[in-house]
């Protein structure tokens, strides 16, 4: 790694800092170079999570077991021994000649062809990974390590879950999925995973849509956990103009409930909210 790496840091779940492996070279982005091919995963460096009391401010820091990049969190419960919260991470391959850069992801033109896709893959694993926080069963006590648990080997990103389970446990989060029929980068699919039973329970897929994040909305007065629809927006890649739809799917069964043509082109992987309104 060069010197001028600098280390990155990214708060995420509440009351909590997450401390990257993640090295961002600044000398690279000073002479033009994009923010994908300026970053990358120090497989070395185990990545650092820091808990803050937000009662008294006091921080309690913890190595993970694992040298990994998180870039988007999901819900985080208190199971009365550990902090518990399931995610996406990124990491360099071990033994890879090349660190990761995991932002290549997003760059369909780089990875069209089978040659580099195969390179990019042999430099990034993507897994969903349970991570889990010790609790101190003393004050004095030192911080334990956070564990690093894979759920599932599926290339994920852009997990959601119900926001009304924020806090305590929930079982079901929805993500977006590269490499969705087991080979193809461009074979993109949104997934419902069922982090108590450590599952699948769902998948909406279907070639030359390229969904975006997916956004979970409760339908009012619902009390079980999935009762409600994922919305997200889909490129189509069969049309000739790229065309976007807004794609309602059944949060149960990932089956379609509706879509609504947007009439113009939105790129894939894009980040949206989506409420009622007023």
């Amino acid at each position: 790694m060069l010197p001028n790496y600098c280390r990155v840091y990214l708060v995420g779940i509440e009351g909590g800092i997450c401390e990257h492996a993640w090295k961002v070279d600044s000398e690279l982005l000073i002479k033009g170079e994009m923010f994908e091919g300026a970053t990358a995963i120090e497989p070395h460096t185990k990545t650092l999570l820091h808990v803050v009391d937000l009662a008294s401010g006091k921080v309690t820091t913890h190595s993970s077991t694992a040298a990994f990049l998180c870039v988007h969190f999901t819900n985080l419960h208190n199971n009365g021994s550990a902090l518990v919260f399931d995610m996406p991470t990124w990491q360099t391959v071990p033994g890879s000649d090349a660190p990761c850069q995991p932002y290549e992801v997003f760059d369909f033109a780089r990875v069209d062809n089978k040659s580099q896709r195969d390179a990019f893959s042999e430099r990034c694993a993507n897994t969903l990974v349970r991570h889990a926080i010790p609790l101190a069963a003393a004050p004095s006590a030192p911080p334990a390590n956070a564990s690093f648990e894979v759920l599932d080997g599926g290339w994920f990103e852009y997990p959601f879950f119900n926001l009304d389970w924020r806090g305590r446990r929930s079982c079901f989060i929805y993500l977006t999925e590269w490499f969705a029929d087991g080979a193809t980068f461009g074979a993109m699919a949104i997934v419902k995973f069922d982090t108590c039973r450590r599952e699948r329970a769902a998948t909406f897929y279907q070639p030359a849509l390229y969904p975006s994040e997916p956004h979970f909305v409760g339908r009012p007065g619902a009390t079980a956990e999935d009762d409600g629809v994922v919305i997200t927006t889909m490129m189509d890649g069969a049309d000739g103009g790229h065309a976007a739809h807004v794609a309602v799917l059944d949060a149960r069964s990932m089956s379609t409930v509706a879509t609504l043509p947007l009439g113009e082109h939105v790129p894939s992987t894009v980040h949206g909210w989506f409420r009622f309104s007023s």
